[in-house]
């Protein structure tokens, strides 16, 4: 308990005008109460449970041994990414997780071994952020038809997803364990908008606060598209108001409307059965887009956090909370994971066997260690 206090005060005392989150940095310090702890239970949205009816299928399923080896692909991806996937997977020690998760590095053999592809997390390095969500069946056509394992693509670029790169490998990291984007949840979605939704009131037209027209490539779409996509959509010319209104539209046209519309109830597991509302949302998830995510520029004036100035439009917005009076606002940057997105990993591992292993790196709880391992250097932290 000292060290969770400990790292609670440092937090509060060092917080860097470079880093860009929002909201409160604050470590859970205690089991939640009942009732929270029952609203954590309906909101998660991971890959389906292991002995689960849905997992039956060729489903991802967690990492073994609560542990992923990981590769890249290059000397280019190493240099460029491995201090930040270290820093990335603290932030995830910082907000509760436990340190039997980790993440490990594999042997020069291991990762140019075709036998052993598919027990690994191979790295890329590119120009986006794209990751594979959770550790791929033995049966699935991407291990038997493609040799592949787990993959992710990740970036440096400090002008996308939340303007900070360790936060946005934070993110990708919640993919890699499993966790799906808390906004598209398709209980928070109204049915009779999106055909993937569930009935909800936090997202759609009711509200106004799904911006698709903000999106960078909305104008690309002007015309529409001639796509297959498949899942019992027919073969079509879809207009872009029918990609800004379906998932797996949207997916099948490469339209960035598909990383924020509402999956498949069938893709994922939720506990949710109910139409939810703006209090069931864990808006503190590192796996929720900030608003301005994807966004064209425009804002003005521009929204600034920390000294940061972030002049992107907003694509999804907060609604005020049931009962309460208000305007729209912006859905903040989540650096850290919150003490929801160590529930839902915690769920979805809780019948993972853990043997003794060691830790990737040390992790101590001096400041200089926590700022090393936070606050990082100019390069890995600063926004342009």
């Amino acid at each position: 308990m000292h060290s969770f206090i400990f790292i609670f005060l440092t937090i509060l005392t060092l917080t860097p005008p470079a880093l860009t989150g929002s909201r409160r940095w604050q470590p859970p310090l205690g089991s939640p109460s009942p009732e929270a702890k029952h609203q954590l239970d309906k909101r998660w949205m991971t890959i389906n449970l292991p002995g689960t009816a849905a997992a039956a299928r060729l489903d991802p399923r967690p990492w073994p041994n609560r542990e992923i080896t990981y590769c890249f692909a290059d000397k280019t991806a190493k240099s460029k990414l491995k201090t930040a996937l270290k820093k990335a997977m603290d932030l995830w020690y910082s907000g509760g997780l436990t340190n039997d998760y980790t993440i490990v590095e594999g042997s020069s053999h291991v990762c140019s071994s075709e036998d052993s592809r598919r027990e690994v997390l191979m790295i890329s390095y590119g120009d986006k952020l794209s990751t594979y969500v959770g550790y791929p069946d033995k049966n699935s056509r991407l291990v038997t038809d493609l040799g592949k394992g787990a993959y992710a693509t990740w970036t440096d670029r400090k002008d996308i997803g939340m303007l900070s790169v360790v936060p946005n490998i934070a993110h990708e990291l919640g993919h890699a364990w499993g966790l799906y984007h808390e906004h598209q949840n398709p209980y928070f979605w109204s049915s009779a908008y999106l055909a993937d939704g569930g009935g909800g009131s936090v997202f759609g037209p009711g509200n106004n606060n799904w911006n698709c027209e903000n999106l960078a490539d909305y104008d690309k779409f002007a015309d529409g598209k001639e796509i297959s996509p498949g899942g019992g959509l027919p073969h079509q010319h879809y207009t872009r108001d029918q990609m800004c209104r379906s998932y797996r539209v949207a997916s099948a046209a490469n339209f960035s409307a598909a990383e924020y519309l509402p999956m498949a109830p069938y893709q994922a597991h939720t506990p949710m059965s109910i139409a939810a509302d703006a209090r069931m949302v864990d808006w503190d998830s590192i796996m929720i887009y900030p608003s301005g995510a994807g966004a064209k520029k425009g804002l003005d004036p521009p929204e600034e956090t920390d000294g940061v100035k972030d002049d992107r439009l907003s694509i999804l917005e907060k609604p005020p909370l049931d009962g309460e009076e208000g305007d729209m606002q912006r859905i903040p940057k989540n650096i850290i994971p919150s003490s929801g997105d160590i529930e839902a990993m915690n769920k979805l591992y809780g019948s993972v066997r853990v043997e003794k292993k060691g830790l990737l790196h040390e992790r101590g709880s001096t400041k200089e260690k926590f700022k090393k391992a936070f606050l990082g250097s100019k390069d890995s932290s600063s926004c342009v």
